[in-house]
């Protein structure tokens, strides 16, 4: 079985000709500015769907016939994606979730609570799964250090930056949220940084 990877102008409009600027995406309702939580499919993915929802209904861990199908076309998918991102198929996780995804993702670059970073860097209004794993980490010796925001939820970089370099050891910055995405780490340790603009 053979699945086309998806095509590097999925989620693109046509622009008119001699147009500098690309329209929005048509799928996308106007105004809307709560894509964390979804939008509704491109038609690109609303096919794919479909077709793997007909072909591929099984669960792929069983041993029947409809179970192998469904094995292939999720391998497929993974490996479509993994060639998209330049990755290892082995390397592509789906969720069912973004809220799994970011604890997931977490997790995996923060390491074992108990041999974990020093210092673990957020701000105060992070997503509520962020904060948990904070916890986690606090619970087991890591020094938590929220960054305060100002009056619309922002976080200021220059404040997120002195966090992570106070003291010694290694430190973690994370930062995800309504705004720009802010984190950094020094030393040993990572940052990472998401946000919706």
């Amino acid at each position: 079985m053979s699945v086309e990877p998806v095509p590097a102008t999925v989620g693109r409009s046509e622009a008119p000709t001699g147009s500098p600027v690309e329209p929005p995406t048509p799928w996308c309702p106007a105004g809307y500015l709560d894509a964390v939580s979804g939008l509704p499919l491109h038609p690109a993915g609303r096919a794919a769907l479909s077709a793997a929802l007909d072909a591929a209904w099984a669960d792929p861990r069983g041993r029947h016939h409809a179970a192998r199908r469904s094995r292939q076309w999720l391998d497929a998918a993974r490996a479509s994606i993994a060639g998209v991102l330049g990755v290892a198929p082995a390397e592509v996780h789906f969720t069912s979730s973004g809220t799994q995804a970011l604890e997931l993702g977490l997790a995996g670059l923060l390491g074992d609570p108990a041999a974990g970073p020093t210092r673990l860097v957020c701000s105060a209004v992070e997503r509520s799964v962020l904060l948990r794993l904070a916890d986690r980490y606090a619970a087991a010796g890591t020094e938590v250090c929220p960054v305060a925001v100002d009056e619309w939820g922002r976080v200021d970089p220059a404040a997120v930056v002195d966090a992570c370099g106070r003291g010694t050891g290694g430190n973690a910055g994370t930062g995800t949220g309504p705004g720009p995405g802010t984190g950094t780490g020094t030393g040993p340790g990572t940052g990472t940084g998401t946000g919706a603009g």
